[in-house]
């Protein structure tokens, strides 16, 4: 129930194409990516919310000549039934379209897990298959990518999928994946005010299931202005008549343009409730000791309360992996920090990670990291002839034989 592997091609400082693996086995939700400056840590954590947000634009790698490797492809790993769940409740018309199309990338990817490769393979492929994640028989195995353009891709599986699946069934599939991931990213170079403030968006996706069933049921229930209609359907039918005087204005002017409705076409009132809580947070500041805004605190203090406020919100959201999963990725959570204040902080992104089960990706140049965290695993990027590249090994592994090349390069 989480991105277990990404392929990032033409990426900042991904000149050709690399495998990085964050989850072999279910053991942890907690990543560590370590290394030098410049060698593409914050890269991966930028390609993956180009992935999850659209208004994300795609880096260019400089020495790029062609767009042909220009692609993020995430390997997600979903529990079957949450999954059927939340497709059902959230893509009624496209359901059964959608649960095929899973059905259809789940075998096609676990055929190629399942099978030996060519030793002509490309070596992402060998380092996918040297990184195999454990899939278990009551989960989906899913890969989807986007290109620079945003355009759905199946690399670098496209061999293996073939014509197996079609564009409209991947586009759909990547609107339903990117759905029920929420990805939180809080870089090195945020403003101090975008950091901060809290994402009304963002709350309400962590809001509690009674606090938002609350809502749900006061706009569905109560009668209003003796129209025996619901708060719900009285604005829904507002809007439209509202929209019909101004298709009639469009039409009587000749107009070839008209407001024409989206999927089911109605204001649901589970979106008007996420619309409410993020009017409501959007009102409001943090503030430390009821006091002083955050805003006038230094820089270590502000980082601080980023990861308290983010901690604290997703610690509060039920475990009902059918509601959509999180993953919270952080750049240097030491930077600014006393050090003395450097331990808790990687002590409660570990502990969200490893006792609330949420995902969490976070770069760092602290090296204590290795001997502290009691589980996770550790990302180590460097840089060769062809940009960056990446090695994953478990933290409780760090010395052993397959990690010795890795450790005597940070060590030594």
């Amino acid at each position: 129930m989480a991105i277990i592997g990404e392929f990032i091609g033409e990426f900042k400082s991904y000149r050709s194409v690399d495998y990085i693996s964050f989850i072999n086995d279910e053991a942890s939700y907690y990543s560590t990516i370590l290394g030098h400056n410049g060698v593409g840590k914050s890269a991966i954590l930028q390609s993956l919310d180009f992935f999850f947000n659209s208004s994300v634009s795609w880096i260019r790698n400089n020495q790029t000549k062609s767009y042909d490797s220009s692609y993020v492809s995430v390997l997600v790993k979903l529990n079957k039934i949450a999954w059927e769940k939340f497709i059902k409740k959230n893509f009624k018309a496209k359901a059964d379209e959608l649960l095929d199309a899973t059905e259809k990338v789940n075998k096609i990817v676990n055929d190629f897990l399942d099978n030996d490769i060519p030793e002509t393979s490309q070596l992402t492929l060998k380092k996918l298959k040297q990184n195999q994640p454990e899939v278990g028989d009551d989960e989906y195995c899913l890969l989807i990518g986007l290109t620079n353009e945003r355009a759905c891709t199946t690399k670098p599986l496209e061999t293996a999928f073939k014509s197996s699946i079609n564009g409209d069934e991947m586009d759909l599939l990547y609107k339903a994946v990117s759905l029920y991931h929420t990805y939180i990213y809080i870089p090195t170079d945020s403003g101090t005010r975008s950091i901060l403030k809290l994402n009304g968006e963002n709350i309400s996706k962590t809001l509690t299931e009674s606090t938002t069933t609350k809502i749900i049921r006061v706009l569905g229930k109560e009668k209003i202005l003796s129209t025996n209609m619901t708060a719900i359907e009285f604005i829904n039918n507002e809007l439209d008549n509202y929209v019909d005087e101004i298709n009639r204005d469009l039409s009587i002017n000749d107009s070839a343009y008209s407001y024409a409705a989206k999927n089911h076409g109605k204001l649901r009132t589970s979106d008007l409730a996420e619309q409410v809580v993020m009017a409501y947070f959007e009102t409001r500041q943090l503030l430390k000791n009821n006091a002083t805004p955050l805003l006038n605190l230094s820089s270590g203090e502000q980082r601080q309360a980023v990861i308290d406020v983010m901690s604290s919100l997703l610690k509060k959201r039920e475990s009902k992996i059918e509601k959509g999963r999180f993953i919270f990725a952080i750049d240097e959570p030491e930077m600014s920090q006393d050090i003395d204040n450097i331990f808790r902080q990687f002590e409660v992104l570990e502990n969200l990670a490893n006792i609330s089960h949420h995902q969490v990706i976070v770069t760092t140049h602290w090296y204590g990291v290795l001997p502290t965290t009691k589980e996770g695993s550790l990302i180590y990027v460097e840089s060769d002839t062809h940009g960056s590249k990446t090695t994953t090994i478990k933290l409780q592994d760090l010395f052993a034989p397959r990690a010795k090349k890795c450790y005597q390069t940070i060590f030594f």
